[in-house]
């Protein structure tokens, strides 16, 4: 077993993919289908199912319903070819959107030091070294997906950046945060998080990205929330402001 993938989330992985497995791998030749529901199983469900891990049972499974049907309603209507696509697309995103918020995380902890130290310039060099690590993976094993990853790269790479050199080098999401909407929302966003589903910066409050729309965190109690969660993993409560 991969070792990216949570032990205490092996049910809700393999109920997902009980469910989706028809529908994702539909018409793909043998070998492709294989490679869809491990790089599923080890990679894009642990991460889209992550908020589950301690949380009460009936939250697990409205969050097993909820990213089954998600991909459900991707897939249904894709041609074979376009599955295929969908599910490269799918896995190198997971694995470098963390990376991407980590940078982020890092850009702003560096621009509120002013000089940041060691500590900070290292891990932004390694964070820097996996994400070109994946970017070039991507671009010699599935240039067809780089398009849509692009933005997310760019991104952490420059976040990286503006932690390594003197230079005044900003990311557009860090580029918001410095001067995009006044001091006040500055702060905001400096102290805020990078959307979990497209990278871009939001304040601490905010519900839903900016950018995208997508759940930030909960509106009870600020945890963060995955893409598609209709309930709280961390109090249990609704997501949506009608609940």
């Amino acid at each position: 077993m991969n070792s990216d993938r949570s032990q205490s989330l092996v049910t809700e992985v393999e109920s997902v993919v009980a469910r989706v497995a028809p529908v994702l791998t539909g018409g793909m030749p043998p070998e492709q289908a294989q490679w869809a529901l491990a790089r599923f199983r080890d990679t894009v469900l642990p991460r889209r199912l992550r908020s589950a891990e301690g949380a009460p049972a009936d939250f697990r499974r409205e969050l097993v319903n909820v990213v089954a049907e998600e991909i459900l309603e991707q897939f249904e209507a894709l041609t074979p070819e376009q599955k295929w696509d969908a599910v490269r697309e799918a896995w190198f995103a997971e694995r470098l959107l963390p990376l991407s918020e980590e940078a982020f995380e890092l850009a702003q902890a560096a621009y509120r030091a002013q000089a940041p130290g060691a500590e900070l310039r290292d891990r932004a060099a390694a964070v820097g070294a996996q994400v070109e690590a994946i970017a070039a993976e991507m671009d010699r094993e599935a240039p067809e997906v780089a398009p849509p990853l692009a933005d997310i790269i760019s991104e952490a790479l420059q976040d990286c950046a503006s932690v390594l050199t003197d230079t005044e080098l900003l990311s557009l999401r860090m580029g918001e945060v410095v001067a995009g909407g006044g001091q006040e929302e500055a702060s905001e966003l400096l102290e805020g998080s990078a959307c979990p589903a497209c990278g871009a910066a939001n304040r601490r409050e905010d519900g839903f990205c900016r950018q995208c729309g997508a759940p930030i965190a909960c509106r009870h109690c600020r945890a963060l929330l995955p893409r598609g969660a209709r309930f709280c993993g961390a109090c249990g409560r609704p997501v949506t402001s009608g609940d």
